[in-house]
Protein backbone atom coordinates (compact mmCIF):
# COMPACT_ATOMS: atom_id res chain seq x y z
CA UNK A 1 0.00 0.00 0.00
CA UNK A 2 1.26 3.17 -0.89
CA UNK A 3 2.27 5.08 2.25
CA UNK A 4 1.89 9.00 1.61
CA UNK A 5 -0.35 10.54 4.53
CA UNK A 6 -2.99 11.95 2.14
CA UNK A 7 -3.51 8.71 0.20
CA UNK A 8 -3.12 6.65 3.57
CA UNK A 9 -5.92 8.65 4.76
CA UNK A 10 -8.05 8.78 2.17
CA UNK A 11 -8.10 5.01 1.05
CA UNK A 12 -8.42 3.89 5.10
CA UNK A 13 -11.21 6.57 5.59
CA UNK A 14 -13.10 5.13 2.61
CA UNK A 15 -12.96 1.60 4.06
CA UNK A 16 -14.16 3.00 7.57
CA UNK A 17 -17.35 4.67 6.31
CA UNK A 18 -18.14 1.33 3.99
CA UNK A 19 -17.26 -0.78 6.87
CA UNK A 20 -20.25 1.20 9.15
CA UNK A 21 -22.81 0.84 6.70
CA UNK A 22 -22.57 -3.32 6.00
CA UNK A 23 -22.94 -3.09 9.97
CA UNK A 24 -26.39 -0.67 9.88
CA UNK A 25 -27.33 -2.60 6.57
CA UNK A 26 -26.99 -5.85 8.49
CA UNK A 27 -28.49 -5.32 11.71
CA UNK A 28 -31.80 -3.33 9.81
CA UNK A 29 -31.67 -7.02 7.61
CA UNK A 30 -31.73 -9.17 10.72
CA UNK A 31 -34.71 -7.45 12.29
CA UNK A 32 -36.98 -10.33 13.16
CA UNK A 33 -40.04 -8.64 11.07
CA UNK A 34 -37.79 -9.33 7.57
CA UNK A 35 -37.40 -13.08 8.36
CA UNK A 36 -41.24 -14.28 6.82
CA UNK A 37 -42.33 -10.70 4.54
CA UNK A 38 -38.79 -10.02 3.66
CA UNK A 39 -36.73 -12.94 3.53
CA UNK A 40 -34.68 -12.22 0.47
CA UNK A 41 -33.27 -9.16 2.65
CA UNK A 42 -33.00 -10.93 5.54
CA UNK A 43 -31.23 -14.28 3.54
CA UNK A 44 -28.73 -11.95 1.43
CA UNK A 45 -27.74 -9.05 3.90
CA UNK A 46 -28.19 -10.47 7.41
CA UNK A 47 -24.63 -11.23 8.73
CA UNK A 48 -23.27 -9.19 6.23
CA UNK A 49 -21.74 -6.94 8.95
CA UNK A 50 -19.48 -9.49 9.60
CA UNK A 51 -17.35 -7.79 6.77
CA UNK A 52 -17.69 -4.30 8.78
CA UNK A 53 -16.34 -6.38 11.96
CA UNK A 54 -13.58 -7.67 10.14
CA UNK A 55 -12.17 -4.69 8.33
CA UNK A 56 -12.71 -2.37 11.76
CA UNK A 57 -10.35 -5.20 13.12
CA UNK A 58 -8.02 -4.59 10.41
CA UNK A 59 -8.35 -1.16 10.40
CA UNK A 60 -7.54 -1.33 14.16
CA UNK A 61 -4.05 -3.41 13.49
CA UNK A 62 -2.98 -0.90 10.73
CA UNK A 63 -3.84 2.17 13.64
CA UNK A 64 -2.09 0.40 16.70
CA UNK A 65 1.30 0.12 14.39
CA UNK A 66 1.06 3.68 12.86
CA UNK A 67 0.28 5.00 16.97
CA UNK A 68 3.11 2.29 18.07
CA UNK A 69 5.70 3.86 15.24
CA UNK A 70 4.86 7.38 16.00
CA UNK A 71 5.11 7.43 19.93
CA UNK A 72 7.67 8.55 21.85
CA UNK A 73 7.02 5.23 23.93
CA UNK A 74 4.63 2.65 24.80
CA UNK A 75 2.78 4.27 27.54
CA UNK A 76 1.66 7.18 25.37
CA UNK A 77 0.67 4.85 22.89
CA UNK A 78 -1.89 2.89 25.46
CA UNK A 79 -2.64 6.51 26.81
CA UNK A 80 -3.64 7.68 23.29
CA UNK A 81 -5.72 4.89 22.78
CA UNK A 82 -7.56 4.67 25.81
CA UNK A 83 -8.00 8.30 25.80
CA UNK A 84 -9.69 7.39 21.35
CA UNK A 85 -11.92 4.31 22.44
CA UNK A 86 -13.25 4.49 26.28
CA UNK A 87 -14.61 8.54 26.02
CA UNK A 88 -16.27 8.29 22.95
CA UNK A 89 -17.63 4.87 24.20
CA UNK A 90 -18.71 5.93 27.47
CA UNK A 91 -19.95 9.66 26.03
CA UNK A 92 -22.71 7.26 23.71
CA UNK A 93 -23.43 4.91 26.74
CA UNK A 94 -24.70 7.63 29.01
CA UNK A 95 -26.27 10.03 26.71
CA UNK A 96 -28.06 7.00 24.77
CA UNK A 97 -28.98 5.63 28.53
CA UNK A 98 -30.35 8.68 29.83
CA UNK A 99 -32.25 9.11 26.27
CA UNK A 100 -34.04 5.82 26.46
CA UNK A 101 -35.25 6.79 30.04
CA UNK A 102 -36.54 10.03 29.19
CA UNK A 103 -38.49 8.26 26.33
CA UNK A 104 -39.89 5.98 28.57
CA UNK A 105 -42.59 8.65 28.82
CA UNK A 106 -43.84 7.95 25.03
CA UNK A 107 -42.69 4.34 25.21
CA UNK A 108 -42.77 2.68 28.47
CA UNK A 109 -40.90 -0.28 26.88
CA UNK A 110 -37.77 1.82 26.03
CA UNK A 111 -36.33 2.59 29.07
CA UNK A 112 -36.29 -1.47 29.69
CA UNK A 113 -32.83 -1.13 26.95
CA UNK A 114 -30.85 1.32 29.04
CA UNK A 115 -28.43 -0.21 31.00
CA UNK A 116 -29.08 2.97 33.70
CA UNK A 117 -32.41 1.59 34.28
CA UNK A 118 -30.99 -1.40 35.75
CA UNK A 119 -29.56 0.66 38.86
CA UNK A 120 -32.07 3.59 38.41
CA UNK A 121 -34.55 0.81 39.98
CA UNK A 122 -33.94 -1.87 42.18
CA UNK A 123 -32.08 -5.12 41.71
CA UNK A 124 -29.62 -3.76 39.41
CA UNK A 125 -26.26 -4.20 40.03
CA UNK A 126 -23.90 -1.32 39.70
CA UNK A 127 -21.10 -3.44 38.49
CA UNK A 128 -23.08 -4.03 35.62
CA UNK A 129 -23.51 -0.46 34.33
CA UNK A 130 -19.09 -0.13 34.82
CA UNK A 131 -18.07 -2.82 32.96
CA UNK A 132 -20.47 -1.43 29.60
CA UNK A 133 -18.61 2.24 30.39
CA UNK A 134 -15.68 0.51 31.33
CA UNK A 135 -15.80 -2.08 27.99
CA UNK A 136 -14.01 -5.85 29.09
CA UNK A 137 -14.44 -8.50 27.09
CA UNK A 138 -17.24 -10.50 26.54
CA UNK A 139 -15.99 -13.80 27.23
CA UNK A 140 -13.89 -12.97 30.37
CA UNK A 141 -17.15 -11.82 31.99
CA UNK A 142 -18.92 -14.94 31.36
CA UNK A 143 -15.80 -16.65 32.09
CA UNK A 144 -16.37 -15.21 35.60
CA UNK A 145 -19.90 -14.80 35.81
CA UNK A 146 -20.05 -10.91 36.04
CA UNK A 147 -22.69 -8.72 35.49
CA UNK A 148 -23.18 -6.75 32.27
CA UNK A 149 -26.24 -5.06 30.74
CA UNK A 150 -25.93 -5.17 27.07
CA UNK A 151 -26.40 -2.11 25.13
CA UNK A 152 -23.93 -0.36 22.53
CA UNK A 153 -21.45 -2.93 21.56
CA UNK A 154 -19.48 -3.73 24.24
CA UNK A 155 -18.00 -6.98 23.14
CA UNK A 156 -16.71 -5.74 20.17
CA UNK A 157 -14.97 -2.42 21.78
CA UNK A 158 -14.06 -4.68 24.88
CA UNK A 159 -12.42 -6.98 22.02
CA UNK A 160 -10.59 -3.87 20.71
CA UNK A 161 -8.94 -2.63 24.32
CA UNK A 162 -7.08 -6.31 24.73
CA UNK A 163 -6.00 -6.31 21.00
CA UNK A 164 -4.70 -2.75 21.83
CA UNK A 165 -2.96 -4.19 25.05
CA UNK A 166 -1.22 -7.04 23.10
CA UNK A 167 -0.76 -4.51 19.82
CA UNK A 168 3.26 -4.01 20.99
CA UNK A 169 3.90 -7.76 21.44
CA UNK A 170 1.98 -8.63 18.07
CA UNK A 171 3.84 -5.76 16.46
CA UNK A 172 7.10 -7.21 17.49
CA UNK A 173 6.32 -10.93 16.56
CA UNK A 174 5.05 -9.88 13.43
CA UNK A 175 8.67 -7.83 12.76
CA UNK A 176 10.53 -10.60 13.74
CA UNK A 177 9.17 -13.48 11.86
CA UNK A 178 6.06 -12.97 9.69
CA UNK A 179 5.28 -16.59 8.39
CA UNK A 180 5.68 -18.16 12.48
CA UNK A 181 3.74 -14.82 13.56
CA UNK A 182 0.77 -15.47 11.02
CA UNK A 183 0.41 -19.11 11.22
CA UNK A 184 0.64 -19.00 15.05
CA UNK A 185 -2.09 -16.99 15.58
CA UNK A 186 -4.78 -19.05 13.32
CA UNK A 187 -3.57 -21.98 15.35
CA UNK A 188 -4.34 -20.20 18.09
CA UNK A 189 -7.36 -18.58 17.30
CA UNK A 190 -8.84 -21.87 15.77
CA UNK A 191 -7.77 -23.53 19.08
CA UNK A 192 -9.67 -20.88 21.21
CA UNK A 193 -12.66 -21.24 18.82
CA UNK A 194 -13.26 -24.48 19.53
CA UNK A 195 -12.39 -24.71 23.02
CA UNK A 196 -15.17 -22.16 23.98
CA UNK A 197 -17.84 -23.60 21.67
CA UNK A 198 -17.11 -27.03 23.13
CA UNK A 199 -19.19 -24.99 26.36
CA UNK A 200 -21.99 -23.67 24.87
CA UNK A 201 -25.30 -25.07 22.70
CA UNK A 202 -24.68 -25.08 18.68
CA UNK A 203 -27.06 -22.36 18.50
CA UNK A 204 -24.78 -19.99 20.67
CA UNK A 205 -21.19 -21.11 20.19
CA UNK A 206 -20.30 -19.17 16.94
CA UNK A 207 -21.28 -15.69 18.39
CA UNK A 208 -20.34 -16.40 21.66
CA UNK A 209 -16.97 -17.60 20.47
CA UNK A 210 -17.03 -14.48 17.68
CA UNK A 211 -16.71 -11.94 20.83
CA UNK A 212 -13.04 -13.39 22.25
CA UNK A 213 -10.63 -11.26 21.30
CA UNK A 214 -7.88 -14.46 20.76
CA UNK A 215 -10.05 -15.57 18.01
CA UNK A 216 -9.64 -12.30 16.00
CA UNK A 217 -6.33 -11.75 16.49
CA UNK A 218 -5.39 -13.53 12.77
CA UNK A 219 -8.00 -10.73 11.49
CA UNK A 220 -6.22 -7.49 13.67
CA UNK A 221 -2.89 -8.82 12.55
CA UNK A 222 -3.62 -8.16 8.68
CA UNK A 223 -3.93 -4.40 9.59
CA UNK A 224 -0.21 -4.64 11.29
CA UNK A 225 0.99 -6.64 8.22
CA UNK A 226 -0.27 -4.32 5.89
CA UNK A 227 1.34 -1.53 7.88
CA UNK A 228 4.59 -2.89 8.75
CA UNK A 229 4.87 -4.69 5.36
CA UNK A 230 3.84 -1.59 3.30
CA UNK A 231 7.01 -1.56 0.76
CA UNK A 232 7.05 -5.64 0.33
CA UNK A 233 3.27 -5.08 -0.28
CA UNK A 234 3.68 -2.34 -2.90
CA UNK A 235 6.21 -3.67 -4.67
CA UNK A 236 4.54 -7.31 -5.31
CA UNK A 237 0.92 -5.97 -5.53
CA UNK A 238 -0.05 -7.10 -9.01
CA UNK A 239 1.04 -11.24 -7.47
CA UNK A 240 -0.56 -10.58 -4.06
CA UNK A 241 -3.71 -9.77 -5.74
CA UNK A 242 -3.96 -12.21 -7.63
CA UNK A 243 -3.12 -14.90 -5.03
CA UNK A 244 -5.77 -13.25 -2.38
CA UNK A 245 -8.49 -12.62 -5.21
CA UNK A 246 -7.83 -16.68 -6.43
CA UNK A 247 -8.32 -17.84 -2.63
CA UNK A 248 -11.57 -15.36 -1.82
CA UNK A 249 -13.55 -16.71 -5.05
CA UNK A 250 -12.40 -20.56 -4.41
CA UNK A 251 -13.85 -19.96 -1.02
CA UNK A 252 -17.12 -17.53 -2.03
CA UNK A 253 -17.64 -20.22 -4.86
CA UNK A 254 -17.96 -22.94 -2.46
CA UNK A 255 -19.53 -21.58 0.40
CA UNK A 256 -22.58 -20.34 -2.39
CA UNK A 257 -22.75 -23.96 -3.10
CA UNK A 258 -22.96 -25.37 0.39
CA UNK A 259 -24.86 -22.54 2.10
CA UNK A 260 -28.07 -23.31 3.86
CA UNK A 261 -30.61 -21.35 1.79
CA UNK A 262 -32.55 -20.67 4.85
CA UNK A 263 -29.87 -18.87 6.35
CA UNK A 264 -28.47 -15.76 5.65
CA UNK A 265 -24.91 -16.17 3.73
CA UNK A 266 -22.84 -14.53 5.76
CA UNK A 267 -23.85 -15.46 9.49
CA UNK A 268 -22.74 -18.67 10.19
CA UNK A 269 -20.54 -19.54 7.20
CA UNK A 270 -17.87 -17.20 6.19
CA UNK A 271 -15.99 -14.78 8.05
CA UNK A 272 -15.76 -16.44 12.24
CA UNK A 273 -15.24 -19.52 13.27
CA UNK A 274 -13.54 -22.70 11.11
CA UNK A 275 -10.53 -22.97 8.91
CA UNK A 276 -12.15 -22.22 5.94
CA UNK A 277 -13.73 -19.01 7.19
CA UNK A 278 -9.73 -17.74 8.84
CA UNK A 279 -8.77 -18.46 5.26
CA UNK A 280 -11.26 -16.31 3.81
CA UNK A 281 -11.16 -13.42 5.93
CA UNK A 282 -7.29 -12.75 5.92
CA UNK A 283 -6.96 -12.53 2.21
CA UNK A 284 -10.49 -10.68 1.64
CA UNK A 285 -9.61 -7.88 4.11
CA UNK A 286 -6.03 -7.28 2.24
CA UNK A 287 -8.20 -6.65 -0.81
CA UNK A 288 -10.84 -4.64 0.51
CA UNK A 289 -7.87 -2.35 1.60
CA UNK A 290 -6.01 -2.34 -1.69
CA UNK A 291 -9.54 -2.06 -3.26
CA UNK A 292 -10.18 1.17 -1.50
CA UNK A 293 -6.40 2.76 -2.32
CA UNK A 294 -7.02 1.99 -6.20
CA UNK A 295 -10.33 3.57 -5.77
CA UNK A 296 -8.92 6.71 -4.33
CA UNK A 297 -5.81 6.44 -6.54
CA UNK A 298 -8.84 6.59 -9.43
CA UNK A 299 -11.35 8.65 -8.50
CA UNK A 300 -10.38 12.47 -7.45
CA UNK A 301 -9.74 13.22 -4.39
CA UNK A 302 -13.15 15.52 -4.47
CA UNK A 303 -15.34 13.21 -5.99
CA UNK A 304 -14.72 10.75 -2.71
CA UNK A 305 -13.99 13.73 0.15
CA UNK A 306 -17.59 13.95 0.96
CA UNK A 307 -17.92 9.99 1.10
CA UNK A 308 -14.55 9.73 3.35
CA UNK A 309 -15.45 12.50 5.69
CA UNK A 310 -18.06 9.82 7.40
CA UNK A 311 -14.87 8.39 8.61
CA UNK A 312 -14.99 11.08 11.34
CA UNK A 313 -18.73 9.17 12.86
CA UNK A 314 -17.62 5.81 11.63
CA UNK A 315 -16.21 4.64 15.11
CA UNK A 316 -19.54 6.28 16.99
CA UNK A 317 -22.25 4.73 13.84
CA UNK A 318 -20.71 1.29 14.66
CA UNK A 319 -21.68 1.97 18.68
CA UNK A 320 -24.95 3.63 17.74
CA UNK A 321 -26.81 1.78 14.68
CA UNK A 322 -27.94 -0.80 16.56
CA UNK A 323 -29.27 1.06 19.23
CA UNK A 324 -31.04 3.43 16.64
CA UNK A 325 -32.35 -0.13 14.47
CA UNK A 326 -33.85 -0.92 17.63
CA UNK A 327 -35.75 2.22 18.84
CA UNK A 328 -37.11 2.06 14.98
CA UNK A 329 -38.22 -1.34 15.44
CA UNK A 330 -40.48 -0.56 18.33
CA UNK A 331 -42.44 1.80 16.71
CA UNK A 332 -42.97 0.59 12.85
CA UNK A 333 -44.74 -2.37 11.58
CA UNK A 334 -42.30 -3.64 8.92
CA UNK A 335 -44.41 -6.05 7.48
CA UNK A 336 -45.86 -3.51 5.93
CA UNK A 337 -43.31 -2.21 4.23
CA UNK A 338 -43.56 -2.37 0.39
CA UNK A 339 -39.87 -3.04 -0.91
CA UNK A 340 -39.72 1.15 -1.62
CA UNK A 341 -40.92 1.84 1.64
CA UNK A 342 -37.85 -0.93 2.76
CA UNK A 343 -35.51 0.83 1.55
CA UNK A 344 -36.88 4.56 2.53
CA UNK A 345 -36.81 3.10 6.50
CA UNK A 346 -33.46 1.81 5.53
CA UNK A 347 -32.05 5.69 4.18
CA UNK A 348 -33.85 6.73 7.00
CA UNK A 349 -32.63 4.58 10.24
CA UNK A 350 -29.32 5.42 8.72
CA UNK A 351 -29.53 9.22 8.35
CA UNK A 352 -30.95 8.88 11.94
CA UNK A 353 -27.76 7.18 13.19
CA UNK A 354 -25.32 9.86 10.73
CA UNK A 355 -26.86 12.53 12.22
CA UNK A 356 -27.26 11.21 16.16
CA UNK A 357 -22.96 10.50 15.48
CA UNK A 358 -22.26 13.75 14.98
CA UNK A 359 -24.16 15.03 18.08
CA UNK A 360 -22.77 12.98 20.09
CA UNK A 361 -18.96 13.64 18.89
CA UNK A 362 -19.69 17.45 19.12
CA UNK A 363 -19.99 16.59 22.81
CA UNK A 364 -16.85 13.96 23.19
CA UNK A 365 -14.55 15.69 20.84
CA UNK A 366 -13.56 18.54 23.03
CA UNK A 367 -13.27 16.56 25.88
CA UNK A 368 -11.15 14.08 24.12
CA UNK A 369 -8.70 16.75 22.83
CA UNK A 370 -8.21 17.83 26.06
CA UNK A 371 -6.92 14.40 27.29
CA UNK A 372 -5.18 13.96 24.51
CA UNK A 373 -3.57 18.14 25.10
CA UNK A 374 -2.64 17.00 28.82
CA UNK A 375 -2.12 13.49 28.94
CA UNK A 376 0.08 12.62 26.05
CA UNK A 377 3.60 13.39 25.86
CA UNK A 378 3.25 14.16 22.60
CA UNK A 379 0.53 16.77 22.03
CA UNK A 380 -0.16 15.94 18.07
CA UNK A 381 -3.76 16.46 17.12
CA UNK A 382 -5.33 13.84 14.45
CA UNK A 383 -7.82 14.97 11.72
CA UNK A 384 -9.73 11.87 12.19
CA UNK A 385 -11.37 9.46 14.57
CA UNK A 386 -8.45 6.76 16.08
CA UNK A 387 -10.66 3.80 16.65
Amino acid sequence: MADTKQNRVAWLNTVRVFASFTIILSHYALLDQFRTTHANIYWAFGGIGQIGVILFLAISGYLASNSLKHSKNIWEFYRRKLIRIVIPFTTAYVILGTLFILLGILEPSLPERSPLNHIIYKGGKYLGVLYGIVPIDMNIIKLFQLPYYWFIGEWFIGMIVFMYLIAPFLEKCLRKNFILTAIGSIIVAIAMYHFIISGYSPKASLMIASWSFVVRIPQFLVGMTIFVYRDFILKHRSILNKICLSIVLVILAYSFITVDIGQPIFRGRLFIGTERDFVFSLPASYLFFAFAEWLNEKISSSTLEKFNSYSDISYMAMLIQHVVILLFAKSFDFTRLSKFGTVFMLILITGTVVVASYKIRAVYKPIEEWCIDNFLTRKRKSTSVDV
